[in-house]
C-alpha cells in the first residue's frame, strides 16, 4: 500500500493516486482504507475508481457493499448534507439486500424531509429513497411534503424534483390529494420556473383522468401560456403528449391572437412549441397525424410565420423556426 504522506500529499493528492493506481497490479479494495475520509467516499463516483473497478472480485466488490451499508447506519442524515457522504448513502441504500434493509437507512431522514428536499445534496439520497423502495415505505416523505407546503415545495429549484419522483413513484391513492392541490393552483405553478417542471411531469406520469384534466386547464389558459416564458413550456409538453384534438384546439386557441404566434417563435419554450406545431411530433398513430393535419392550422401558422420572416431572423430561436418550417 501507498505511505501515507504520499496520498495526503497537498499539492497533487489526485496525480499521487492516479499514478499509484497506474502501477499497481492487481488493484484492490484495501486501498481505500489509506484515503483521507473525503477522498475515499469520493473515489467511488470518480473515472480513477471506475478504472480499476474490473480488477475488483465479486467477493471484493460484496465486502465493499456490506461495508457501506454499515458505515452509513447511525449518520445517514449527517451523511446526506455532504457532496461526498451523500453519494456514500445512495450506494448504501443500492448495496441493500431487501427493502427492510433500506427502510433501516430511510428512517434515519424522518423529520427531516423538509430540509433533505431543499438542499443541494440530501435531495439526491431523498430521490433514491423515492425511487429505490417501495411506494409503502416512503410514506412518510409524502405526509412531511404535504404538511410543510406542497406548493412551496413544488416551487423550490430542488424540492421540485421530490415532488416529481412522488407523482412518478406514488401508487394512485398516495398522490391523489398531492395532485389536486397542484392542479388548484395551475395558473401559478404553470408559469414558475421550477413548479412547470413539476406540471410537466404531471402531464407525463399522472393518470389518464388527470391528464385529461390538466390538457383542458392547458386549453383553457393556452393564451397566457404562450406568452409567458416558462409557460411555454409546458404548453410544448401539451402539444408532444396531448392527441390531435387536443393539440388542433390548442393552436386554435393560440391563433385567436395574431402576435402570439411570432412572439412564441422568438421565446426559448415557445419555438419548440412551434416546431412541434409544424412537425406533428406527438402524435402517436398515422390516424391521429392525419387528423391534426386536417384541421388545417398547421398551414395557417406556417402563413403567419412566413409573413414575419424578418422578425424570426433577427432571432436565434426564429431562426430554429424557420429552418423547420423550411424542411
Amino acid at each position: 500500500p501507498p505511505a501515507h504522506g504520499e496520498i495526503l500529499s497537498m499539492a497533487f493528492p489526485r496525480r499521487a493516486l492516479s499514478d499509484r493506481l497506474a502501477c499497481s497490479e492487481p488493484r484492490e479494495l484495501p486501498w481505500l482504507a489509506y484515503l483521507p475520509t473525503p477522498l475515499k467516499t469520493r473515489s467511488l463516483q470518480d473515472p480513477l475508481w471506475k478504472f480499476g473497478a474490473d480488477n475488483f472480485t465479486a467477493a471484493d466488490l460484496s465486502a465493499h457493499a456490506e461495508a457501506a451499508r454499515t458505515n452509513v447506519l447511525g449518520q445517514v442524515w449527517r451523511l446526506s448534507k455532504d457532496p461526498a457522504g451523500c453519494r456514500e448513502v445512495q450506494r448504501a441504500l443500492d448495496a441493500a439486500k431487501t427493502d427492510e434493509e433500506r427502510e433501516r437507512l430511510a428512517c434515519e431522514l424522518e423529520g427531516s424531509v423538509q430540509k433533505a428536499a431543499r438542499c443541494p445534496h440530501a435531495n439526491h439520497v431523498l430521490q433514491k429513497v423515492i425511487t429505490a423502495m417501495p411506494p409503502k415505505s416512503f410514506q412518510f416523505v409524502i405526509d412531511e411534503v404535504m404538511e410543510g407546503g406542497l406548493l412551496q415545495m413544488a416551487r423550490h429549484k430542488y424540492g421540485c424534483r421530490i415532488v416529481q419522483r412522488l407523482i412518478e413513484r406514488g401508487s394512485a391513492c398516495q398522490v391523489e390529494t398531492m395532485v389536486e392541490a397542484l392542479l388548484s393552483e395551475f395558473e401559478t405553478l404553470a408559469k414558475q420556473q421550477y413548479s412547470n417542471f413539476v406540471l410537466q411531469h404531471l402531464m407525463e406520469h399522472g393518470s389518464p383522468g388527470v391528464q385529461q384534466r390538466l390538457s383542458e386547464l392547458v386549453l383553457e389558459h393556452a393564451s397566457e401560456l404562450g406568452a409567458h416564458t416558462h409557460g411555454c413550456a409546458l404548453l410544448c409538453t401539451a402539444l408532444q403528449q396531448g392527441d390531435a384534438s387536443i393539440r388542433c384546439a390548442l393552436v386554435e386557441r393560440l391563433l385567436q391572437d395574431p402576435e402570439l404566434v411570432p412572439a412564441m417563435a422568438c421565446m426559448r419554450h415557445g419555438h419548440v412549441a412551434l416546431c412541434a406545431i409544424l412537425s406533428g411530433v406527438g402524435a402517436a398513430k398515422p390516424a391521429a397525424v392525419a387528423a391534426y393535419d386536417a384541421c388545417g392550422n398547421k398551414e395557417v401558422v406556417r402563413a403567419i410565420l412566413t409573413e414575419r420572416k424578418a422578425m424570426l431572423d433577427g432571432s436565434k430561436y426564429g431562426r430554429v423556426v424557420m429552418e423547420c418550417l423550411n424542411a
